[in-house]
Order: structure tokens, then sequence, then C-alpha cells
């Protein structure tokens, strides 16, 4: 089956060094090129059927004069950009590799999965699900081990945050690959698959409802009789038992109500490591007793508490980042800073620039 598009990479496009040193003419030639190599037979190869296309003739396809053809052609293949075969037909090196890649994989989802894990195909291990952020495409996949596949698939995308977001032990991991990428193989793209919101909700809440379990050391808030906070460590068995017990029965009202309990959970999910949990329970608790939240001043909806912000293009740490330690803890620590600058006491209170270096140092630690 034919597919209507190929992946493109913004990212690597701007930092390939032989593209860079070519002109603005060759890299406009060479993108041209690539879209005539994707309709290419065999695949990534400049070829309408079993004819090569000269420079004559791709000068007439791309609408540039066969002399401003040939010197582009020149300036790309001095610098490597391209390859030729025996037949001296240009093929892109990296179409080529990934149409491998996607054939083997499809081998692979013929049998239930990865062909290099026949072996354990019908072993007990994990079912995970992996998120690449930079387009939120899923990964479902299997192992014994989700931590060393991830740090395996990380070395491939040296550029591009990937984290597990879900995982599930079961008796039987290919069958139950194979039965999840049937499913969405509708949706698949390579290696990953491009699901909406509903999908991903579906995959995470139905289909990957965790039965590992997750331990977190979560911050307990102290009684009246200490002075000193404890910890306690405590058992989770998945997202979904932390979010029920030690996040959204806790989290203030926001003029007598709570929204958003889906769209929180969802995030969570895909974006708080299990390592986590425990920090954004302690800064939920921290958040509901503080003062001003008490008082029911200045209380933010659920999502706005987890997610960042985005200001002038620069991303900002989530709100809850900032309520990791308690308003006391906070003041305190912000106070020692102070110390440092020599001021006066009375000017602690006063929003000074050392006062904004002190904050600066106290939460980007």
């Amino acid at each position: 089956m034919k597919r209507p598009s190929f992946q493109f990479y913004p990212g690597d496009w701007l930092r390939d060094t032989a593209l860079r040193v070519c002109s603005v003419g060759a890299r406009g030639l060479w993108i041209e090129m690539l879209c005539l190599m994707h309709e290419g037979t065999p695949y990534g190869h400049l070829k309408v059927k079993d004819k090569v296309i000269k420079e004559s003739h791709l000068a007439r396809m791309t609408g540039a004069t066969e002399e401003e053809t040939i010197i582009w052609l020149g300036e790309l293949e001095e610098a490597g950009v391209f390859s030729r075969d025996e037949k001296e037909c240009i093929f892109s090196r990296r179409m080529v590799g990934d149409e491998k890649k996607r054939n083997f994989c499809a081998e692979g989802g013929k049998l239930g999965g990865n062909p290099a894990l026949i072996g354990e195909y019908n072993e007990p291990g994990f079912v995970y699900a992996m998120i690449r952020k930079s387009d939120m495409a899923i990964k479902i996949g299997i192992s014994k081990s989700p931590r060393k596949r991830l740090y395996k698939i990380k070395k491939q995308y040296l550029n591009t945050e990937i984290s597990i977001i879900s995982q599930k032990y079961v008796d039987d991991m290919g069958s139950e690959e194979n039965r999840l990428h049937n499913i969405y193989k509708s949706k698949k793209n390579g290696e990953w698959f491009l699901l909406n919101e509903e999908e991903k909700n579906e995959l995470l809440l139905v289909h990957l409802k965790g039965k590992g379990k997750v331990t977190s050391k979560v911050n307990q808030t102290p009684s009246s009789s200490s002075s000193s906070s404890s910890k306690k460590e405590k058992t989770y068995m998945g997202v979904e038992e932390f979010f029920k017990k030690d996040f959204w029965p806790i989290y203030p009202h926001r003029n007598g109500k709570k929204i958003g309990k889906e769209e929180c959970l969802l995030f969570i999910k895909t974006n708080i490591l299990e390592n986590e949990l425990y920090l954004l329970g302690g800064a939920t608790q921290n958040y509901k007793n503080s003062p001003d939240v008490k008082k029911g001043i200045g209380i933010k909806d659920p999502i706005r508490f987890l997610k960042p912000k985005i200001i002038k293009g620069e991303q900002i740490p989530a709100p809850w980042k900032e309520w990791i330690k308690s308003e006391k803890e906070n003041s305190n620590k912000i106070n020692d800073i102070l110390d440092d600058f020599n001021l006066p006491g009375n000017n602690k209170l006063i929003d000074t620039d050392a006062y904004i270096k002190a904050q600066d140092a106290l939460f980007s630690k």
C-alpha cells in the first residue's frame, strides 16, 4: 500500500551539516527530490517505475533550468547528501534505511511482535507504552525489562524526549502485544502509533491498567505535636491508586467545584514519572494547607496546577513543583539565602533583586 506521507524532522534538516554547506537552491532541489523518491520504486530511489530520472527530466519536473539542476546536483553530491546505486540512480540513504526498518517491523507484526524477541514471545513479562514528546506518538512493545528497553530506544532517538507512560505485567507478552497492535493497526506509523486523545485514554485506562506496584516515599503532613515532617513509605498499585488517594481527593475545590478529572489523570500518566509521584503528592498537600488556599484565595484548576506554562516561547516549570516544600520551609530557606546578601531584617520582606535571586536559587535546585 502506498503511504501518503513520509517522516520529516525539521531539527534534523537544520542540523545536517552536509545540507548547510549547499546553497538554498540546492536545498530546495533536494526537498523536491525527496518527494519524488517517496513515489519511487524501489522506495527512496529517483526513479519512475524502471526508468532513472536524468538531469534533464528532473529539471522539467521541478521547473528549474537544466543548467541550474546540474549545478545544484553537483553541490549536493559533493557534500555527500545522496548516494548512487550501480545503475547511477540517485537514492536517499535515510529513506532506504527507514523502509528496511519498516519492512522488518511489519514482518515482526505478522508474528505478533519484534522478530528479535521471538524467543520470549509467549513468556511472562511486560507490555509497555512509551511516548515520543516531539509528536506525541505512542510505541506499544514488550520486554522483560521496560527500563532497559527504554534506554536502547533513547539511543536511537538522541534528540527526542521519550518516556514510559504505562506498563502492565502479563502472562503472555507476545499475544498481548499482538492484540493491541491489531486494535490500533490503522494508526500505525512505522514502529509508532499516532493516537488521538480518546484512543490514548482507552489504551492507558482500559488496556494497560497497571498491575505492577509503584513504590514511592510520600510526604506526610506533620502532626501538631511534631515540628518536623516525617516520610513514610507507601506502595501504589499503579498511577490510578495514587490519583484516587493522594491527588484528586486532596486537591482543593475552586469556587466550590473541581473540574477536569480525566484530563488530570491522563496528564499525570503521560508526564509525571513514577519516582515523582511522591513529590506531587507532597506538593498537593502543601498547596492545600497553605494559608491563602485555605481561605479560598488564588486556587488554580487542577490541570493548571499540573501543567507547565509557555511564556514568550520559554517553558516555565509546572506550579506544583514550587510546592514540593511547604511555604514555611521555602520562606526559611529564602531567608537563609538572603542572609548571604547581607540584607537587614526588614528588607527581607521587600521584593528586591536579591529576593528574586534567592527565589531563583531555591527553585532551580
